[in-house]
Formats: structure tokens, sequence, C-alpha cells
């Protein structure tokens, strides 16, 4: 982990609530869903409750070692996304450290059809 160099104060507001924005001029929307929120990924799924049957796939970046406080390890991450009903598709190598063991990856999980 690195020193923290600067914080930012956002706007945070539950997907549910902005959804409908993003969405608007499409009749059927199919969404692919792309979270790259520094370890509060989980939180963006938990705002996103009432919209999950318009989202047919997920990427997140998921951590294999913690870069941030508090954050979820891979495997809390990949059976939240399981829950909401999302099945594995593919994982990529983001980043690895200095002994080439993977760090992060991006996760892309796809919609269960069973």
């Amino acid at each position: 982990m690195g020193d923290i160099v600067a914080t930012e104060m956002v706007q945070i507001e539950r997907l549910d609530k902005i959804f409908g924005q993003c969405v608007q001029r499409i009749c059927e929307p199919k969404v692919l869903l792309k979270m790259d929120t520094q370890g509060y990924d989980p939180k963006v799924l938990e705002g996103a409750t009432d919209r999950s049957n318009s989202i047919e796939a997920l990427q997140s970046e998921i951590s294999f070692r913690q870069i941030y406080d508090g954050m979820p390890n891979f495997e809390e991450s990949i059976r939240k996304m399981a829950q909401m009903g999302f099945e594995l598709s593919g994982l990529f190598p983001v980043q690895r450290d200095e002994g080439v063991r993977i760090v992060e990856m991006d996760c892309l999980m796809v919609k269960s059809r069973d």
C-alpha cells in the first residue's frame, strides 16, 4: 500500500436513484455495470438492488491482496455478486506486485440463466 497523497470529497448516490436517468432513452436496457470504486464495489451493488434485473453483466476490480482498509477480498466479492444472481465469466490480471503475484484482477460476471 502506498501513502495517502490527497483526499477528495465526493457526492454519493444510490445507483437505484440515478439508474433511470442513465438509461432513459433505451427501451429495454441491458446493462454492463463497470465498477472501480477503490473497495466500495459491494456498496455499489447494494445500491443497485432495485435495478439488478436490468444488469446483464458486472465488471469489478477484485483484490487478491488488500490495497485499501476494509475492502473485501476476492472470495467475498465473488460471493456477493453470485448472491445477486451472477456467475463468473472471466478473470483478467490488472496488477501484480514485484514478486509477480496477482494483486488485483478484473472480474467479469454475467447474469445466471439457470
